[in-house]
C-alpha cells in the first residue's frame, strides 16, 4: 500500500532554520580571543564545594585558577543556573598569567549580577591596573566604573542594579576607554595610562574593602578593541553568544 501526501507551496533546498554557533571554534578559538571562561558546573573543577578552577573554552588556553580565595557555585534565579558566587565576607579571586603586551587594543567582557557596592569584579595588574567596579549606592542610581590607572569611564543607570549586566570595556590603541552595560554606553574617556605591561588577569579581588558581592557567569578577554569596525564580525559572534546563553 502506498500513501501519498501532497503539500501546497514550492519545495526549496535552502535551509532557513537557525544555526547555533560553535562557540569553541568560532569565538573562543578566534585568534583575537585570549580567553573565554564559563563559570558554571560544566567547566568547574572542585575541591569539596570550593571551585579550584574554571577551564578555558579556548583550546589549550589557560584555566582561571585559585589556590586560595576560592568561591563556590550557587543558583542564581535571574541567570537561571549555578554560577560563581562571590561574597565580601569571604573574598573570591581567580587568576591567569596573561601577557597583554603588543596588542593594538584590549576588550574585557563579562556577564554578572552586582549585589553590593564597591565590588571589584575584574582587574589586570602590572605597571597599571585595569579594573571594573561598582561604585555607588545600589539602593539608588548605581554607578559602574571601568578603570585604567587613575582614569575611568562611568555609567550611571536607572535600571534595576541587580539585573544581569552584560559588561564590556574596550581600550583602543590610544588607551581610551569605551564602556557599555547591556546597551547603555559611557562617553569614551581619554586616558594617558598604558595597558601593554600587564601580566596577570584577575576575576574578583582579595581586597577586603573591594572584594565583590556578585554572581558571575562568564568572562572573556580579547586582544583587540571589539568596537572597531574591523572587528565587527567578532563582536557579532560574541553578541549572538550572549543572546543564546542569556535568553529573555
Amino acid at each position: 500500500m502506498t500513501f501519498s501526501l501532497n503539500l501546497p507551496g514550492t519545495v526549496s533546498a535552502t535551509a532557513n532554520l537557525p544555526v547555533q554557533i560553535d562557540y569553541v571554534t568560532d569565538l573562543a578559538n578566534d585568534s583575537r580571543c585570549l580567553g573565554l571562561w564559563r563559570l558554571n558546573d560544566e567547566y568547574a573543577t572542585f575541591s569539596g564545594s570550593d571551585v579550584t578552577s574554571f577551564s578555558n573554552l579556548k583550546t589549550g588556553g589557560p584555566a582561571l585558577a585559585s589556590t586560595s580565595y576560592r568561591g563556590v557555585l550557587a543558583t542564581d534565579n535571574v541567570i537561571g543556573r549555578r554560577v560563581l558566587a562571590c561574597t565580601n565576607a569571604d573574598p573570591v579571586q581567580y587568576e591567569v598569567a596573561m601577557d597583554l603586551s603588543g596588542y593594538p587594543g584590549l576588550t574585557l567582557a563579562m556577564g554578572a549580577r552586582i549585589l553590593n557596592d564597591n565590588s571589584r569584579l575584574m582587574l589586570v595588574n602590572g605597571a597599571d591596573v585595569i579594573d571594573i567596579r561598582s561604585a555607588a549606592s545600589l539602593g539608588g542610581a548605581p554607578q559602574v566604573r571601568a578603570f585604567l590607572g587613575a582614569d575611568f569611564a562611568t555609567i550611571t543607570t536607572t535600571k534595576d542594579p541587580r539585573r544581569l549586566m552584560k559588561i564590556m570595556v574596550s581600550f583602543d590603541s590610544s588607551n581610551d576607554i569605551l564602556f557599555s552595560i547591556s546597551g547603555e554606553t559611557s562617553v569614551a574617556d581619554t586616558t594617558t595610562a598604558t595597558i601593554q605591561t600587564s601580566t596577570t588577569f584577575f576575576v574578583g579581588s582579595q581586597n577586603g574593602s573591594l572584594a565583590p558581592e556578585a554572581n558571575i557567569d562568564h568572562v572573556a578577554v580579547f586582544a583587540v578593541d571589539m568596537k572597531l569596525a574591523a572587528n565587527a564580525d567578532l563582536l557579532a559572534i560574541y553578541n549572538q553568544f550572549l543572546s543564546e546563553i542569556y535568553r529573555a
